[in-house]
């Protein structure tokens, strides 16, 4: 990952993908680190929301926060590929930095 982020690249933000029914593996946080600690754009996706009743949806969403809560401005935006549902909100997030970017 450093390999390719040390390549002269023009970044206007990283999706960091991570299932929300889960804690963030071992990987997952190395990438986030890595992103937080060199100052990239990132967000995080958290997908297979529809697989969570809505009050777990809630929880984990409050569990996640506290479980990253070493990087206090972390987006965490849930999704479904399944259902559509945050896609929209990622989608505009992209397009958001990317103008933002080429200003």
């Amino acid at each position: 990952m450093e390999g390719y982020f040390a390549q002269e690249r023009n970044i206007a933000l990283v999706v960091q993908i991570c299932d929300m029914r889960h804690s963030p593996t071992k990987d997952d946080r190395t990438m986030i680190d890595f992103l937080y600690q060199n100052d990239y754009p990132f967000i995080i996706a958290l997908t297979k929301m529809d697989k969570l009743k809505k009050s777990q949806q809630v929880r984990r969403l409050e569990e996640l926060r506290e479980e990253l809560s070493d990087y206090p401005d972390i987006r965490l935006c849930p999704c479904s590929s399944n259902d559509g549902t945050g896609i929209d909100e990622i989608r505009k997030i992209i397009e958001k930095s990317v103008e933002e970017f080429t200003e």
